[in-house]
């Protein structure tokens, strides 16, 4: 695992820690992907790099992060509708302070907004599988990476 790689795990584990009380292991070894549809974030940052950062969860996992940052159950119905927005937050914290952590608090970098899209584990795999760092969050999948460029 590269230097990038280990930075992002580290503050992923941190962030969620953090904003929605989650606690997370190494997924050691690869996963089964397959089945569930899941949601897909991006965004991008430019600054003294470009780069973009991409994550990925399976819907239970965006579920239990909004009720958890919203202080209501998994299967209330505000947490359901919240998901995707809980996805996207947590990718902008985390990229943030990835960026902060990597290149100092004195480089300045422009963020996008993060966008969300419901996508196919097939998407996932051909995509963003084989690069991301994977961390499992009570007993799920959370597949994040970062691509730098410039």
């Amino acid at each position: 695992m590269d230097y990038n790689s280990v930075l992002l795990k580290s503050v992923c584990e941190m962030v969620l820690e953090q904003i929605a009380f989650l606690f997370s292991e190494s997924a050691e070894e690869r996963v089964d992907i397959s089945g569930d549809d899941w949601y897909y974030g991006t965004m991008e940052f430019c600054g003294p790099l470009l780069g973009t950062m991409q994550i990925a969860t399976r819907y239970q996992l965006s579920r239990l992060l909004a009720a958890n940052m919203l202080g209501v159950e998994p299967e209330e119905e505000q947490s359901v509708r919240c998901a995707g927005d809980a996805v996207k937050e947590l990718l902008n914290i985390v990229c943030g302070r990835f960026l902060t952590e990597a290149f100092g608090e004195d480089t300045v970098f422009t963020l996008s907004a993060p966008d969300v899209f419901t996508k196919s584990s097939t998407f996932i795999t051909e995509t963003m599988y084989e690069n991301a760092v994977c961390i499992k969050v009570e007993q799920e999948i959370l597949l994040i990476m970062v691509r730098l460029t410039g």
